[in-house]
């Protein structure tokens, strides 16, 4: 019981006063001119909330990333639901899509340019199988040089390798 009470007594002792002192500025002479501006500033933007409107736009353009294995460009039987999922959902909507194929930075530079390449290019092609014209469809390689998580271990490495769907209008 002591004990409890020292420590409560210790905490309130080292939180201090978080109280700061508050300096009023100097009051200007009274010729002194106040500048005003000559039309009044429009309010900073703001937007609480996004209408159902954005928001049914955004879900229809924003595609699922796909992961891999390490030093793997073969899709994971984990990933096929993300896969079908984009796909349904390009075939709902005439976008195009940009298939970029990423690394974790263990490899060298070009062996990375060329894994992604492959991870963008079996995205692609499931793409695809799945009736999306090519036309639609590119790939391209960014290797180790975008990484999605700035960390160096297992769970960063995880999300490094990917291949990210990029929308945009035809």
């Amino acid at each position: 019981m002591k004990t409890r009470i020292l420590l409560a007594i210790a905490l309130i002792l080292s939180c201090g006063s978080s109280q700061k002192a508050v300096q009023t500025p100097p009051p200007a002479p009274e010729n002194a001119r106040i500048a005003t501006p000559s039309r009044p500033q429009p309010a900073p933007a703001s937007r609480p909330y996004i209408s159902a409107q954005d928001a049914d736009e955004w879900e229809a353009r924003w595609l699922e990333t796909l992961y891999f294995d390490y030093d793997r460009a073969d899709l994971r039987g984990d990933q096929l639901p993300t896969l079908i999922r984009n796909a349904d959902k390009l075939r709902s909507n005439g976008l195009l899509v940009q298939i970029e194929g990423h690394c974790d930075e263990r490899g060298a530079g070009d062996y990375s340019l060329a894994l992604g390449m492959k991870r963008a290019e079996n995205a692609r092609s499931f793409m695809l199988k799945t009736g999306i014209d090519p036309r639609r469809l590119s790939a391209i390689s960014y290797g180790e040089d975008r990484p999605a998580d700035p960390g160096h271990n297992e769970s960063a490495w995880a999300q490094k390798r990917r291949a990210v769907c990029v929308t945009s209008e035809p």
